[in-house]
């Protein structure tokens, strides 16, 4: 009846734990007890070993009426199998302790994050993003150098683990999560990631542009057109000029030279006008490409960066 709470999986065997399940198929709970806790303390069980401990360590200390103690391993059990259920037909006392051990951790499993590695990298971070049954007390990472040795390095902690590797791992690093005898509550892998390769683009911004597409060019555009305006407004301001002199003195003045001047005038100030408004648009376009020439230079090409699902493109440009 306790052992069917736990699927098998393919994970490394430990033989306290068959003996375990042996003593409780002879309800001898003081022999499953011993070897449940036997187990527990080798060392060297993975994940799914430590989920079918405390399974059935849990079980174990319900039937006797150890309800913190089951509670205890329940919550162990469901933090590292969140769909772990109990066999049906069970005594209250079990069900009890389990609904409250599933009440306290909302759902929540126990996760491992290792920062990517790249190339050079001689430093692991591992983040430990969440323990709900305060389980672990560590992690390892192992390892293989360049010259084909494997390397093992614990670190004693509960959150944040920056673990110094004295070397460039030659290959993927495995990093794991260790309660407090050594097991692995969690595993991840991290392979060194290749160096980013950038594939440059030809980019018309890097040659020289044309001229109608410099600053410069429309400035001068924009003076010569403000020069000619000046004139004529100027030329137009004389012909103003004389005929209010010829205005001022009777015996002078001239009707038909006084028209003439009228009509230079109007021509005058008309061409004017018409620089004046071409020399301004002509300062904004030069305005407008001074801006543009004044933007901070961004990288372009493509940039090709591996990722855990594969690997990301991005495309810069400049418009």
């Amino acid at each position: 009846m306790f052992a069917a709470c736990i699927a098998p999986a393919a994970a490394v065997a430990n033989p306290r734990l068959d003996a375990a399940r042996e003593a409780l198929d002879a309800l001898d709970f003081d022999a499953a007890r011993t070897a449940l806790d036997a187990a527990l303390r080798t060392g060297d069980n993975d994940p799914a070993v430590v989920a079918r401990i405390h399974g059935l360590a849990g079980q174990v200390a319900a039937a006797f009426g150890d309800v913190d103690g089951a509670a205890h391993h329940f919550r162990a059990w469901l933090s590292l199998a969140p769909g772990a259920r109990l066999p049906p037909g069970l005594a209250p006392r079990f069900v009890d302790a389990f609904e409250r051990a599933r009440s306290e951790l909302g759902g929540r499993a126990l996760a491992i994050r290792v920062r990517p590695l790249r190339p050079g990298d001689t430093r692991v971070v591992a983040i430990v993003t969440a323990d709900p049954a305060r389980l672990v007390a560590g992690v390892r990472v192992r390892y293989r150098t360049a010259g084909g040795a494997v390397r093992v390095i614990e670190v004693l902690g509960d959150r944040r683990f920056s673990v110094p590797l004295g070397s460039v791992p030659a290959g993927p690093v495995h990093v794991a999560a260790i309660d407090r005898w050594g097991n692995r509550l969690a595993e991840a892998h991290q392979r060194v990631a290749p160096p980013v390769r950038r594939v440059p683009l030809r980019d018309a911004g890097a040659r020289r542009r044309p001229l109608y597409a410099r600053g410069g060019a429309w400035a001068i555009v924009a003076v010569g057109f403000g020069g000619a305006g000046a004139y004529y407004g100027l030329a137009a301001r004389r012909d103003g000029d004389a005929i209010r002199a010829m205005l001022a003195d009777p015996d002078r003045y001239d009707e038909d030279r006084a028209r003439a001047l009228r009509a230079r005038g109007r021509r005058s100030a008309l061409v004017a006008n018409v620089n004046f408004g071409a020399a301004a648009a002509a300062a904004i376009v030069a305005t407008v490409l001074w801006l543009r020439d004044d933007e901070p230079d961004e990288p372009r090409g493509v940039r090709i960066e591996p990722t855990a699902a594969g690997a990301t493109v991005t495309w810069t440009a400049r418009f």
